[in-house]
């Protein structure tokens, strides 16, 4: 399985010319609003202890600044500020967007899945 890779159609052609016939390949496309990931990521918290992930508006720790796992001190990313992200996802857009006609022209995307919103 792989997760973030690859991110370019460069990449994708790389990866291509290195598999078998008998390899398959299986996309799994995932439609994230942008307005949403945006705000989960600029309110996400993270422990530099044990890399537990919560957010200070809809996944809080127990008590707020204290990771529930290991009680490590809680902080922002120094890239999880909009400006970033917004720069990041025009990235995203321009570099990896172009993958699903690549993989969609090959047969490989199963399927398209809408992200969902839960509560822990």
């Amino acid at each position: 399985m792989l997760d973030g890779y690859p991110r370019t159609l460069n990449q994708a052609v790389a990866l291509q010319s290195q598999l078998r016939p008998k390899d398959k390949i299986v996309v799994i496309e995932i439609d994230v609003d942008p307005e949403r990931m945006i705000g989960r990521m600029i309110t996400r918290l993270v422990c530099p202890k044990c890399s537990a992930v919560y957010n200070s508006t809809s996944l809080k720790p127990k008590v707020e600044g204290i990771c529930d796992v290991c009680g490590g001190m809680l902080s922002r990313r120094a890239d999880d500020q909009e400006g970033i992200i917004r720069e990041r996802f025009r990235a995203f857009v321009a570099q990896t967007l172009p993958l699903r006609g690549y993989f969609k022209q090959l047969g490989f995307i199963a399927r398209s899945m809408a992200c969902v919103h839960r509560k822990r």
